[in-house]
């Protein structure tokens, strides 16, 4: 699961560098990050985000009782919402 590994990983740097640098404006890991951020990420690791989750699927296609590829896909599916790029004007 390194495209998890490495999403994960870069969020938190993002949440943790944002969160150093804006003291009385701090974001919680379940909270969106903010649009600048959001569309950062998106544009860095939306496409590892989207292929770890086709890969997850497939794994539970094959085999519906995967634990792991279910708590993963989980995770992603919780989460996804805190990362996606913001709605533009028109999306609203």
């Amino acid at each position: 699961m390194i495209d998890w590994t490495l999403s994960w990983q870069a969020n938190r740097e993002m949440r943790a560098a944002y969160n150093r640098a804006n003291v009385k404006k701090q974001i919680k890991d379940d909270e969106p990050l903010p649009a600048n951020l959001r569309d950062e990420f998106a544009s860095k690791y939306g496409q590892d985000v989207d292929e770890a989750i086709s890969y997850l699927k497939k794994a539970m296609d094959r085999k519906p009782d995967y634990d792991d590829a279910m708590a993963y896909l989980n995770s992603f599916t919780a989460k996804r919402p805190t990362w996606s790029p913001a709605p533009t004007s028109a999306q609203r």
